[in-house]
């Protein structure tokens, strides 16, 4: 069966009555997180399996189990070991205390990020996040000087550079330099 978006939001709609229907009876909503199971279970087409795996580590992250959404995004990343898996499996990590192998994890995927040419300005964006939580100014330095030294071609069109995180950098100690020249491939990918 090939994959349709209107699934997709038909389940989440599904998703979201159950948590509210749970929510009034003061019960975790543990019904989405079978009938998630279930579809994962049957279902073969792999995007459609992302997206269930992504709704099945949020249905956790709802209920407040950052241990078994951490399980669930490693089972994610080992069948599809890709940069989205690999952020999941990051936010997980930092569910759950795990800083250091959150940041790990992070910088992997953005230098996997820069090896596939995909999502290398998303890569870079929840990389500074992580390493602006952690006062991490060595972490991003690397980072944020590798990507600026980057072809522009290597900024992908997939999502705009952001920079909102730039300012907390700047407080950190991240150089004037780096800074100004993120803000211009920000302004040059336009």
């Amino acid at each position: 069966m090939q994959f349709n978006p209107e699934q997709i939001m038909q389940l989440e709609k599904e998703l979201r009555l159950l948590r509210e229907a749970a929510s009034k009876r003061h019960e975790p909503a543990l019904e989405g997180i079978s009938r998630l199971k279930a579809r994962l279970e049957n279902e073969k087409d792999p995007d459609f399996r992302s997206h269930l795996y992504r709704m099945l580590i949020s249905e956790f992250w709802y209920n407040r189990d950052d241990i078994t959404a951490l399980e669930w995004a490693r089972a994610m990343q080992r069948e599809f070991n890709d940069v989205n898996s690999q952020h999941i499996v990051a936010h997980a990590l930092m569910n759950c205390n795990f800083f250091d192998q959150a940041l790990e994890e992070l910088q992997d995927a953005f230098q996997k990020s820069i090896k596939e040419k995909i999502f290398v300005n998303l890569a870079l964006e929840f990389l500074a996040t992580a390493a602006l939580q952690l006062d991490d100014l060595e972490v991003l330095e690397k980072a944020a000087d590798q990507f600026v030294k980057l072809p522009l071609d290597y900024c992908t069109d997939d999502l705009d550079i952001k920079t909102d995180w730039l300012e907390r950098a700047r407080e950190l100690g991240l150089s004037s330099e780096i800074i100004a020249a993120i803000y211009k491939r920000a302004d040059d990918s336009k």
